[in-house]
């Protein structure tokens, strides 16, 4: 499957301005991305216009964050694709654990599975040297 993104699908609309109407984007959306992700127009950065972004003379979006953490209502972590960082509103955050914890904590696979079987029954994995190695140890 490819994530080629296609931005033609997307119209810009610079919504975020200023820390309220970020934390009004997040509640909106309920989840979103803080940077730009496979999904086109689906994060905090492709709403914000480039200008707000790391200035030396005003405070931004990086900045803004700790404000919507700080609401109450909103929470920030790396639990989407693979670790990276998000906004959820409380109650999508709770799904989110709920979900998370109910998911195995390790589900070796097949091949995975007989290692460990070996390993609990011979006490580890030996490999011997090849003959006439002279270390004469088992690695």
């Amino acid at each position: 499957m490819s994530f080629e993104r296609n931005i033609q699908d997307f119209t810009y609309s610079p919504r975020v301005l200023d820390q309220e109407s970020m934390l009004e984007l997040i509640r909106e959306y309920r989840i979103i991305p803080f940077f730009e992700n496979p999904i086109a127009g689906f994060s905090v950065e492709e709403h914000t216009p480039h200008d707000l972004w790391f200035t030396e003379e005003n405070l931004g979006p990086w900045d803004w964050k700790i404000y919507s953490v700080q609401s109450g209502d909103v929470a920030y972590g790396k639990f989407l694709w693979g670790g990276k960082a998000a906004f959820a509103t409380v109650d999508v955050y709770r799904e989110l654990l709920n979900w998370r914890r109910a998911q195995p904590k390790y589900a070796p696979s097949e091949d995975q599975q007989r290692i460990l079987d070996y390993v609990a029954e011979h006490g580890s994995i030996g490999v011997i040297c090849w003959p006439g190695c002279r270390c004469r140890r088992a690695l």
